[in-house]
């Protein structure tokens, strides 16, 4: 299967049935699911979300899978309230879009019990609406194509952890922190580049040794590019990706800490923060929104707002950019690259190459 190409061109990922086999047992576990649960599905057949949890799983234990092959929220609620489904996973615009919908309240969603959210930043006021207003839990989950799900968030985890973390590492699943520029391993509570070792670990990148080489040891410890903190309890937090990391003069900016804190403003429906391209910084962050109808938000609004969230000056976005679509992968990903590459033609200016 492929990538789905949020960072740069998708890269062909090859598994095994061994390795999706493992990678359809972990989930199933650790998410309690059982025969009689219903699946509603809205990502594609060919994404690794819908081929594990749609597709293989109820092939595999007996369940049934409701799908939809164009995503519409209000026809979302739809089905699950007409097929009685009970359980769904998707990424964080299909959640808010559900969330959301027109016709969604505790009625409508009574059947649906779970929401396995992932692959994007999950604003905590998003899981909050879903369990307060429509009474269904969320799920925070972390994986990859190349790794399938290596963590979740459980139904023993505590609310407070529910709402602090992107999940617990599975069991059979290994986890370690290293700097991302040396490999070194990093203390507990340190922040680093996370690392996985799991039975469910890809076969390798398609015709792609030396991909495959870059990313995965001789021992089978696979580096997410993913930066993290990872507690004693094996508590994972994503801070960001190492792509997805904005360089302003030299000081780290979380792309994801700024998305997460404007994702709560009113006006906001959507928003991903990218780095711009600077003569002097050589970045800085640009945040690309797309507002409630009828309610633009102005670069003023934003940064006040932001202030108010006792944000650093120097973390602040320097350019806002209003949408009404962000480019986005069949999975519901946003394509960063692509507003990357959009806002430097905006600023006519190429990102300095490290």
């Amino acid at each position: 299967m492929f990538t789905s190409g949020t960072e740069a061109n998708p890269k062909g990922v090859m598994h095994t049935h061994n390795t999706l086999g493992a990678g359809t047992r972990q989930p199933y576990d650790a998410l309690a699911l059982a025969p009689d649960d219903v699946v509603f599905m809205a990502s594609p057949i060919g994404h690794i979300t819908a081929v594990l949890l749609a597709a293989r799983i109820p092939v595999m234990y007996g369940m049934t899978t409701v799908w939809q092959d164009v995503w519409n929220p209000e026809a979302a609620v739809d089905l699950i309230a007409r097929e009685g489904c009970t359980f769904t996973f998707s990424a964080t615009p299909f959640l808010h879009g559900l969330v959301h919908a027109s016709n969604a309240n505790r009625d409508t969603l009574r059947t649906l019990r779970l929401f396995g959210c992932g692959g994007a930043p999950i604003p905590r006021e998003l899981v909050r609406r879903a369990e307060d207003v429509h009474g269904f839990r969320v799920a925070a989950c972390y994986g990859s194509s190349e790794a399938l799900v290596v963590s979740a968030t459980t139904a023993e985890v505590p609310p407070e952890r529910r709402y602090g973390a992107d999940g617990r590492i599975l069991p059979g699943v290994e986890a370690r922190l290293v700097d991302p520029d040396t490999g070194a391993p990093r203390r507990g509570g340190e922040e680093g580049e996370l690392q996985v070792r799991t039975p469910a670990l890809f076969a390798g990148y398609h015709r792609d040794p030396q991909r495959t080489a870059a990313v995965v040891s001789a021992d089978r410890w696979y580096s997410t590019g993913d930066l993290c903190t990872l507690d004693a309890e094996r508590y994972l937090n994503v801070v960001g990706r190492k792509t997805d990391m904005i360089i302003r003069g030299g000081a780290n900016i979380s792309a994801r800490e700024i998305e997460e804190l404007l994702f709560a403003h009113p006006k906001v429906v959507s928003v991903a923060c990218v780095a711009m391209p600077d003569p002097l910084l050589v970045e800085r962050v640009c945040a690309f929104v797309i507002c409630r109808p009828g309610e633009p938000l102005t670069f003023e609004e934003m940064t006040a707002f932001l202030r108010d969230q006792r944000v650093a000056a120097w973390k602040l976005p320097e350019r806002l950019e209003i949408r009404d679509s962000f480019p986005m992968t069949a999975s519901g990903k946003i394509q960063k690259y692509v507003l990357r590459e959009e806002i430097e033609r905006l600023v006519g200016q190429k990102a300095l190459v490290r």
